[in-house]
């Protein structure tokens, strides 16, 4: 196998651009699942709790499902 450094570097730069992306949209990710405990739950896990209707909690719960599968 033969490998060309020009292909080898352009590859090199598409991967660290990609991997920044990745990082990039995991950290707005947790941002707007952080942002959704703080709004709905007092920056608290999203789960049932006494004060909260099931309604709620199920649709906070998939708005941060959507959040994760981006």
């Amino acid at each position: 196998m033969n490998f060309n450094p020009l292909n080898l570097n352009q590859w090199n730069q598409w991967l660290n651009r990609r991997q920044l992306q990745v990082l990039e949209a995991a950290y707005k990710a947790a941002q707007n699942i952080k942002a959704l405990e703080d709004k709905y739950f007092n920056g608290g896990k999203i789960t049932y709790a006494p004060n909260q209707t099931k309604t709620l909690v199920e649709y906070v719960q998939s708005l941060r499902q959507s959040q994760i599968f981006q």
